[in-house]
């Protein structure tokens, strides 16, 4: 048995571009997930994905790295976006 932790972050720290790069990455409904630089991508409902942090890279977009790191950093190795999680005041906000 493996036990993990996730953090949950709200999507507006994460910038126009990186979610269309998740969008692109998220779990396509026939059952295959697209791992995009070592995070496996799922929608979450509507407005949000869960990553799972298999082995994350050096090349990922700035803002998907600051959560990625947060995340390491306190031994989660799984994010979850939502679009209804309270903004954290200590990280960029994104239209």
């Amino acid at each position: 048995m493996t036990k993990g932790s996730y953090l949950s972050f709200s999507t507006a720290h994460v910038s126009e571009q990186t979610r269309e790069l998740l969008e692109e990455s998220a779990y396509d409904g026939l059952g295959r997930d697209l791992i995009y630089k070592g995070i496996s991508v799922y929608e979450k409902g509507e407005y949000g994905w869960i990553l799972f942090l298999v082995s994350p890279g050096d090349s990922l977009p700035e803002d998907l790295a600051r959560l990625v790191n947060l995340a390491e950093r306190e031994g989660c190795d799984v994010i979850s976006l939502d679009r209804d999680e309270v903004e954290d005041a200590d990280l960029p906000v994104y239209e």
